[in-house]
């Protein structure tokens, strides 16, 4: 038996025509452009979790050296991994403390950690440039915070207390910085 097929018709075999594939670009377009504020905000609030967590890993860190070697360990924000100065989200270093005081650095530091510039900014909650753990653990000074802010709005904090515990807190509705 044979059966014969018919070819389809060239209207049939089509593709897209120009003026669908435009409204489908622009729609994209429009869909793209709703949806970057909000993965921007995604973006903004992980890095403000990330450089949060790292600090509180790094003061984890001083305290431990200060309790192991038995000195004082100062940790200051720095812009340049070499000088102390008072935005924290710029990195921070940690080092022995030469002076009573910990404003100088001295010697070599013990660990420099610099962040890409960004948004955000963060600030000690004294306003004291920077944190130092005697040879005990504890924290020189009374209760002190660091916190992480951006476009006015608090991210996160790392709180450290007297006793030199080291926690990390992120607000459960927006607060003013």
């Amino acid at each position: 038996m044979n059966h014969l097929r018919s070819l389809p018709r060239p209207a049939a075999c089509a593709g897209v025509t120009l003026i669908q594939a435009l409204v489908a670009m622009a729609v994209l377009g429009i869909l793209t452009g709703m949806a970057l504020p909000a993965m921007q905000q995604t973006r903004d609030r992980l890095q403000a979790d990330s450089l949060r967590m790292q600090l509180a890993s790094a003061l984890a860190t001083a305290r431990n050296t200060a309790i192991t070697e038995r000195r004082r360990i100062t940790v200051c924000p720095t812009d340049d991994g070499i000088h102390c100065s008072r935005d924290w989200s710029r990195g921070w270093m940690l080092h022995r403390a030469a002076t009573p005081s910990g404003q100088d650095p001295g010697q070599d530091p013990i660990l420099v950690q610099l962040q890409a510039r960004s948004r955000l900014s963060a600030h000690g909650s004294q306003h004291k440039p920077t944190l130092q753990f005697r040879p005990d653990g504890q924290l020189n000074g009374s209760n002190q915070s660091v916190i992480f802010c951006l476009d006015g709005s608090a991210q996160g904090k790392v709180v450290v207390s007297r006793q030199g515990r080291i926690r990390s807190e992120r607000p459960r509705r927006p607060e003013a910085c």
